[in-house]
């Protein structure tokens, strides 16, 4: 722990010692928040294009086979690789130009999206081949997401960094908020054909942003003790150490892994609550109740600049999250449950934005590639390799002790009701329930609660051009 004028030195274990206060310069050589702006949108604008393919595609298997399990297989190809990926794209991301690697990957994006049109096109596109073209989409968003992430850092003055995840969440609630709506609406009227033809044309705004805007190298840093070795492993294993030696980060990655995992069962087992005492349409709202809330909390962070004990942002709005998980399906009212959902999905983004800019303050800007996909993996496997389980768990185990007749009718039917969806309800509080400990045990953990304080910043405002 380090304290007083310890505070703004640190030595790694190789012995090297830093001088963070000596990294800390004025921003005026970065790009800046308007240059951010402007690559945002013009990646907003492609990434709303492939939205509304991805939903109407979605949509278009479900009526050739009528099979949930396709959606499975696909929603598999689309988020396992970019895990599995993470740490060895994020290692490459750290030893290529970062500009080429997001210019490179709009180009493939833009290739599997016209592979998809021309089999369209040709009556022949089948299940297995948005299969494959996934898995090959997601293994290329393993690279580009961690360049995005570690790019941000060197674009925005440090001031500005809260702000910047800020406006990238706002951008992120704007597209799934609205692109189901539009895509379901330009379905009906214009056609799967047309829809892939704008997403096709979307990818031109990325790639002219990218073109002209600045995205400078990070210099290396001179206070961090590298890879033993040259290799691309040599580098992993870099990303490995370096996390581990600062426990606060690697409790953060730990935390956030185990929230999100939780946000994203909350996600999956509101339709069977929502569906077992409304309807379709009733859960649709919802959801953009939902949506809309994650555009505010992102607005609040752009407003705000963020907390400054970012840390404590993230233990709050995870607990205001986790409270929101026990509270919420006790209800059968749609309109208190859609506030209950608002109030989840409104702190997601301010915390989201805080435990970001955390490690984008902590962690050298040239190692920020490898560190991220890191990041990356350990978040990101836990879902995939967890959502199979969740539906049997709740169809076998919950969904009958609610029932009528069931083993908990008549001790938890007066507060849950009973009925379809009333056990899988009981099931998301208790989950609510148990990850709420896990934020207990987050605060009573000094290394999470004091890692904005006791690791020093690394950000430099002056990187090269």
């Amino acid at each position: 722990m380090l304290s007083g004028s310890e505070h703004n030195r640190h030595a790694d274990k190789s012995g090297n010692t830093v001088d963070a206060a000596s990294v800390e310069l004025s921003g005026d050589e970065k790009p800046g928040l308007k240059v951010f702006a402007i690559l945002l949108l013009g990646g907003g604008i492609s990434l709303f294009g492939s939205a509304l393919t991805g939903f109407a595609l979605g949509i278009w298997a479900y009526q050739q086979h009528g099979q949930v399990s396709d959606f499975a297989y696909i929603a598999t190809a689309a988020a396992l690789p970019r895990a599995l990926l993470s740490p060895f794209a994020g290692a490459l991301v750290d030893r290529w130009n970062r500009k080429a690697i997001l210019i490179m990957g709009q180009i493939a994006h833009f290739s599997a999206t016209l592979l998809i049109a021309i089999l369209y096109w040709n009556d022949a596109l089948e299940i297995w081949h948005m299969v494959v073209l996934n898995l090959i989409g997601s293994s290329i968003s393993s690279v580009v997401l961690p360049t995005l992430s570690a790019s941000i850092s060197n674009i925005v003055p440090k001031r500005d960094i809260q702000r910047a995840n800020g406006m990238a969440g706002l951008m992120l609630g704007f597209i799934h908020l609205l692109s189901p709506m539009i895509s379901a609406t330009l379905l009906v009227s214009i056609g799967l054909e047309k829809i892939i033809i704008i997403d096709l044309m979307t990818f031109a705004s990325a790639l002219f942003v990218l073109t002209i805007v600045p995205i400078p190298q990070p210099v290396k840093s001179a206070s961090v003790k590298y890879a033993d070795g040259d290799s691309i492993f040599s580098d992993m294993k870099f990303g490995w150490r370096f996390l581990f030696e600062r426990r606060g980060l690697f409790w953060l990655t730990c935390f956030n892994s185990v929230i999100g995992l939780g946000m994203i069962w909350m996600g999956v087992l509101m339709t069977p609550i929502v569906l077992g005492f409304s309807d379709a349409k009733a859960l649709g709202m919802i959801m953009t109740v939902g949506g809309f809330g994650m555009m505010v909390g992102s607005a609040a962070v752009i407003i705000t600049g963020g907390a400054k004990r970012r840390v404590y942002a993230v233990l709050a709005t995870a607990t205001v999250a986790c409270m929101s998980m026990i509270v919420t399906p006790v209800f059968t009212n749609v309109w208190l449950v859609a506030a209950g959902g608002f109030l989840c999905m409104a702190s997601f983004p301010l915390g989201a934005a805080a435990s970001q800019s955390i490690f984008q303050h902590k962690v050298p800007a040239d190692v920020q590639g490898r560190i991220f996909g890191l990041r990356n993996f350990l978040t990101g496997i836990t879902g995939p390799l967890s959502l199979p389980l969740i539906g049997p768990i709740a169809d076998r185990y919950f969904m009958p002790l609610l029932l009528e007749g069931g083993a908990l009718a008549d001790s938890l039917g007066w507060l849950y009701g009973t009925g379809d969806g009333r056990g899988v309800a009981f099931m998301t509080s208790i989950l609510g329930a148990l990850l709420l400990a896990v934020v207990f045990l987050a605060c009573v953990n000094s290394h999470l609660r004091r890692v904005d304080i006791d690791l020093p910043d690394y950000l430099d405002d002056n990187p090269k051009k």
